[in-house]
């Protein structure tokens, strides 16, 4: 009957945070018991499949902030990576020392 427990704990969590690794490590280092991981990575894939966000994302959502796009007032989606481009220097010489490389 514990073991129901320490799934469903490890589930919530996994599905919460997005850890499914972490939730199973977290579960089998302190019991050290093989015959829970398999139950308990079927609770992480149904937990997955329930909800689509983690715990801060759906505050986030709930509060009208998009997490997909780029954020408001952002230049990132604005420019082609062209636009912001500058040319490779040239290569250097290979009998060039290194006093005489040109700076800046």
């Amino acid at each position: 009957m514990g073991a129901y427990a320490l799934v469903g704990m490890a589930a919530v969590f996994a599905g919460a945070s997005r850890a499914p690794i972490t939730a199973v490590v977290i579960l089998f280092e302190p019991t050290g018991e093989y015959s829970i991981i398999l139950p308990l990575m079927l609770a992480i894939v149904t937990s997955r499949a329930l909800t689509r966000d983690t715990i801060c994302a759906l505050k986030l959502r709930r509060r009208g902030i998009d997490l997909e796009g780029p954020a408001r007032g952002a230049l990132i989606g604005a420019e082609t990576v062209a636009s912001v481009m500058e040319p490779l220097p040239a290569p250097l010489a290979t009998a060039l020392e290194l006093t005489e490389a040109p700076t800046g």
